[in-house]
């Protein structure tokens, strides 16, 4: 490719990006796209939604190391595309040195294959649970799970492709089913910077099987440490470009002020910031609240997880004039994007209400805090959680 087309290319990236040049082929698939057959909910998920389909995870489903895939939360923004594996195809346009469309399977065996843990989990994880109530879905604690991912690093892919040393982001573009024709697709763009990393991929397989369709099958991006609105799911188009998308998912959905805020403040534009990096959480998997226990000794168990680092401990207690009591973690490895679990015994007597509180804390000094940051959208909710119980 030419110095002068090359950057023509940057250049007409650029102007789309900051919405001056939309040509008409903008949201152009290198595939036709059409509605996939309806599809039953999974059995025992909590229905948030049913158009589009989002479904939550109930904790106790939540009490292993990986979570099966048909007890895995779903987060759709608009409906599933009917899905050919043996025929997609991704097309790779903007700021590489020589655009191109590929078929998915040449993609995968073009390359190593690589495998990880990493838990994926919905910005909004825990919205019903901020006080004052904010809207959107009420997930409360189980748009999350963990799944060992299976495909290509991500940077392997780029790197066999070639970008022009112009490009700073990758604009993902998706073959989700939208309600109307002129409606564009779910679009999101990632700084080059953390694709280029070797714990990111574009994984065709997870827990051992094929990537589900509702889970993004046949190929989607695994980001660990990030928030799920970063896995792109059913990637049709990865544009380079020197810019960010100038897309809706991109400059207005997934913003959170960067200063505390109450519901009848409008922070400024420059207060606000796109949600990424996961925080600090715990969860309870071996009770539910409400449940009643009959006296004795009992096991709590659970996960923990952040976003860069590792959980250094995970504190528990049942009452709250009790001191906090150090939990086992029990993962024999602790990986960076992925949970550990935990695990502590407690003596409880007959006629006693508790609250099993946890919190962790990570590698960074990040600890669960009292109250949660507070924001109009309901995200990342990570205060110190509690879950009710009787003894008999």
């Amino acid at each position: 490719m030419s110095e002068d087309r090359r950057r023509f290319l940057i250049r007409s990236v650029s102007l789309t990006s900051a919405g001056l040049m939309v040509p008409s082929t903008s949201f152009s698939r290198p595939m036709p796209q059409e509605a996939a057959p309806s599809i039953e909910t999974k059995p025992g998920l909590i229905v948030r939604s049913r158009r589009p389909l989002d479904l939550e995870t109930p904790v106790d489903k939540l009490d292993s190391e990986f979570t099966p895939n048909d007890w895995f939360f779903v987060r759709n923004h608009f409906g599933e595309p009917a899905v050919r594996p043996d025929g997609w195809k991704i097309a790779f346009d903007g700021a590489f040195t020589k655009p191109r469309t590929l078929p998915l399977a040449e993609i995968i065996a073009a390359h190593p294959r690589h495998e990880l843990p990493a838990v994926a989990m919905c910005a909004g994880n825990g919205r019903a649970l901020f006080t004052p109530k904010v809207p959107g879905l009420m997930w409360e604690r189980g748009a999350v799970g963990q799944a060992l991912w299976s495909g290509i690093r991500f940077a392997d892919l780029i790197r066999a492709i070639g970008l022009d040393t112009a490009a700073r982001h990758l604009i993902f573009e998706t073959a989700d089913v939208t309600p109307s024709p002129k409606t564009p697709p779910y679009t999101r763009s990632l700084p080059l910077d953390r694709l280029m990393q070797d714990d990111v991929l574009l994984a065709d397989r997870m827990n051992g099987q094929p990537l589900p369709l509702l889970h993004g099958g046949p190929l989607r991006l695994v980001v660990p440490t990030w928030t799920a609105n970063h896995w792109v799911k059913w990637i049709v188009r990865i544009t380079a470009s020197a810019e960010e998308s100038p897309a809706f998912f991109q400059k207005t959905a997934y913003k959170i002020n960067t200063v505390p805020i109450t519901p009848a403040d409008t922070p400024k534009p420059d207060q606000m910031t796109s949600v990424k990096i996961l925080n600090v959480k715990s969860l309870v998997t071996s009770h539910l609240p409400g449940q009643t226990l009959p006296p004795g000794r009992h096991e709590v168990r659970g996960q923990a997880w952040t976003g860069p680092g590792v959980i250094d401990k995970v504190e528990i207690r049942t009452r709250p004039t009790d001191p906090w009591a150090t939990a086992e973690i029990v993962s024999k490895s602790r990986t960076a994007g992925a949970w550990v679990r935990w695990k502590w015994n407690f003596e409880a007597a007959a006629g006693e209400k508790l609250v099993i509180e946890t919190r962790a804390t990570d590698s960074n000094g990040n600890t669960q805090p009292v109250e949660p940051f507070w924001n109009k959208s309901g995200y990342l909710f990570n205060a110190i959680d509690g879950v009710p119980i009787r003894i008999s």
